[in-house]
């Protein structure tokens, strides 16, 4: 009786720990199968990936095998893990496949590309002086585009050229010309070349009439097009002729007056009075909103992308002569790009054309462009810009400014501002009511009036410039501050510290 009852107790301890073993065993099991995603038979599909019970690995119970890859997911997207020393390593996104299936060319034509915006200067009631803005071999007016907004997000777009660079001639003598971008492999930089010449005449009238500013427009340029399902790359046919036409704002916004030669050219390209509202987008001061038509260029100035538009540190009188049949003052200067600012900002301009596929295109070519693209009937093309007074490339233009006719009486002070997206100049009034920051007169020791004498005001390492009129009067609106020196004609005067908001007065003797 007592043996038996000592068998007893000493069985039970071995049940128990056998018991306890199962558990751990199916628990174990149970965890391995969850981590490898187990089905209907977990123990199965655990070994599968390589997982095996391990008490030594504490609560997670499982081990893998090194180089064992399982499916995650993360972000919402599908990924991979792999086993690393036995435990699988975070889950990361799966690498996209690289693009696959047939590669297919052809040629599309966008109706048109804005090639860039020429500003008009002020002008003189009849003509009697001669106004103008000379663009030479010190400028580019042109930008950099590409044409990924054209295509799915999905497309990687890049451009290919077979030259450094390409010309486009135009029939008055200049040229354009286009490279792909240093930077940016799915730009080209489309740019005057530095050996051509646009000459832009100041009107017969007084003041500035936006209405003569010129955009100049490449019809039909057939572009050579790359495509595969998931990419595309394009460049330009230069073996088809560059046809080039500018066209007057003026005319744009009321074709009735558009000269009949230049109308029949935009229709033989497909161009018809319904492009026109888009084309006028390009140049903010006559076209896109129709508030601007209605208030003054300064408060256009207040609705437009200011880092589009920089000001210069350059101002020039505009005064009528003294009397009837005198001749008001001329100034024949030239102005560049260098601004007040040091920070750089990106400008970015999109227009979306029609755009037509090449009839010799093949059928393969034309499916894939209709997929590839978000529409098929439309191209858009971006222009694009970093503006940096330190990085950008000097840019300059000749400027001769007659002045108004005896009787004008509008603003009698112009300012200069840089367009960074067409590296072009625009002319802009200082309204009546704004008062000089820095004022004087320039004589000679005759006490006789020095007119059209260039003025450099230099105040914190920057310099700003103006013209004296007729008077020998120059005017500052810049804010200035700090120690200022007044240079004219190698007299330099250095003033004391001046505060933003002090108004000085200087006169200034020359030799």
């Amino acid at each position: 009786m007592t043996n038996s009852i000592v068998r007893d107790k000493t069985a039970r301890p071995n049940n128990t720990r056998s018991y306890q073993k199962l558990i751990r065993f199916a628990l174990v099991i149970a965890i391995c199968s969850l981590v490898a995603g187990a089905g209907f038979n977990p123990q199965r599909r655990a070994r599968a990936i390589g997982c095996t019970p391990n008490s030594t690995l504490g609560v997670m119970g499982y081990s893998c095998k090194d180089g064992t890859i399982a499916s995650c997911i993360i972000n919402g997207k599908p990924g991979t893990r792999e086993c690393i020393n036995g435990r699988f390593g975070p889950c990361t996104e799966k690498e996209p496949k690289p693009p696959t299936g047939p590669i297919v060319s052809g040629t599309v034509q966008p109706k048109y590309y804005i090639l860039s915006v020429i500003y008009a200067p002020p002008g003189t009631k009849g003509g009697d002086i001669s106004s103008s803005v000379k663009y030479g071999s010190g400028s580019t007016t042109g930008t950099t585009v590409s044409s990924s907004s054209s295509f799915k997000t999905s497309n990687s777009v890049s451009v290919s050229t077979e030259t450094d660079a390409f010309a486009v001639k135009i029939g008055a003598g200049a040229s354009y010309e286009y490279s792909r971008n240093k930077s940016r492999s799915s730009s080209l930089d489309i740019k005057k070349s530095a050996s051509s010449e646009i000459n832009m005449p100041g009107p017969s009238i007084d003041g500035i009439d936006h209405d003569r500013d010129q955009i100049w427009l490449w019809l039909n340029p057939t572009l050579r097009l790359t495509l595969r399902p998931t990419s595309a790359s394009w460049t330009v046919d230069n073996t088809r002729e560059a046809v080039v036409q500018f066209v007057f704002a003026g005319h744009l916004k009321d074709p009735s007056k558009m000269p009949p030669g230049v109308a029949q050219a935009l229709r033989d390209h497909g161009i018809t009075s319904q492009d026109f509202p888009a084309i006028l987008n390009a140049d903010p001061f006559v076209g896109g909103v129709s508030t601007l038509s209605r208030v003054s260029t300064v408060s256009r100035l207040m609705l437009v992308d200011t880092r589009r538009f920089k000001p210069l540190p350059t101002t020039f009188p505009y005064e009528p002569p003294f009397a009837p049949g005198d001749k008001a003052t001329t100034l024949t200067f030239t102005i560049t790009n260098q601004t007040t600012e040091s920070s750089s900002s990106s400008v970015e301009k999109s227009h979306t054309v029609g755009v037509s596929v090449s009839a010799e295109a093949g059928l393969n070519f034309k499916i894939l462009f209709k997929t590839s693209v978000k529409d098929e009937l439309k191209w858009t093309w971006t222009n694009s810009t970093t503006n940096s007074s330190s990085a950008d490339a000097m840019e300059s233009a000749a400027v001769t400014v007659g002045g108004p006719a005896f009787g004008y009486t509008g603003p009698t002070n112009i300012r200069v501002y840089y367009d960074v997206l067409y590296k072009t100049f625009l002319f802009v009034p200082i309204e009546s009511g704004v008062l000089p920051v820095l004022q004087g007169v320039v004589t000679r020791s005759s006490k006789r009036a020095v007119g059209g004498k260039e003025v450099v005001v230099v105040a914190n390492g920057v310099k700003y410039r103006t013209f004296t009129n007729a008077k020998g009067e120059y005017r500052i609106f810049d804010k200035i501050s700090g120690p200022v020196q007044v240079q004219v004609g190698g007299v330099t005067k250095r003033l004391p510290l001046l505060t933003p908001l002090q108004r000085t007065k200087v006169d200034i003797v020359v030799p």
